[in-house]
């Protein structure tokens, strides 16, 4: 397994390298937007990759988000802006480094069943928490449940950009937070603040 991470993280490398810096100007211009209230104090690079089809995040001091090739015209602007709300949810809580943590630890207890289970529950519940947040930003409940369920059904098997965070990895537990976004009557408190 720490063979595979090794792997995977070369394959990020590369596919970052190859990848194209972002200048459709709505998408620049909803990053500007969200940044400050987020209060992201490091600059955040957005390549565009055809590598992938959902967004994924990566790097701590200099954080890349990566956007599928055609995101910005598949989504409307107010389901855009939930999803890049979301992303940057991961680069202020630096989930990236959680991430990285964990996936050591698991390439040296591979054979320790409990550590994979608590890994996945882990991601469960970072991805709700940054679900919560991403709709305290912006307000757009219906927008952001619209926008991954495009995703979802837009997504095809693409390359694992271990140890990348993706906007999701599998599309049941996608669908369950969809539920969870439209069943909600009020936004969830989310377990920090933006304070800091």
């Amino acid at each position: 397994m720490g063979l595979r991470l090794i792997s995977r993280g070369f394959l990020l490398a590369r596919v970052r390298k190859a990848a194209v810096i972002e200048t459709h100007p709505s998408v620049r211009e909803m990053l500007d937007a969200l940044i400050d209230p987020m209060k992201i104090h490091q600059p955040v690079e957005v390549r565009i990759s055809p590598a992938i089809s959902i967004p994924c995040v990566f790097g701590v001091r200099k954080p890349v988000l990566l956007l599928p090739a055609n995101l910005s015209e598949s989504l409307e602007p107010p389901e855009l802006r939930t999803v890049l709300a979301h992303e940057l949810v991961h680069v202020r809580r630096k989930d990236y480094l959680i991430h990285c943590c964990q996936s050591v630890i698991q390439a040296i207890y591979w054979f320790h069943p409990l550590i994979h289970f608590a890994a996945r529950q882990s991601a469960r519940e970072c991805e709700r928490v940054c679900d919560d947040w991403a709709l305290r930003v912006t307000g757009e409940r219906m927008a952001y449940a619209k926008g991954l369920a495009k995703l979802a059904e837009a997504s095809t098997p693409s390359i694992r950009l271990q140890p990348a965070l993706p906007l999701f990895r599998r599309k049941s537990d996608l669908f369950k937070r969809i539920e969870s976004i439209l069943s909600v009557t009020g936004l969830r408190r989310a377990t920090l603040s933006w304070k800091g």
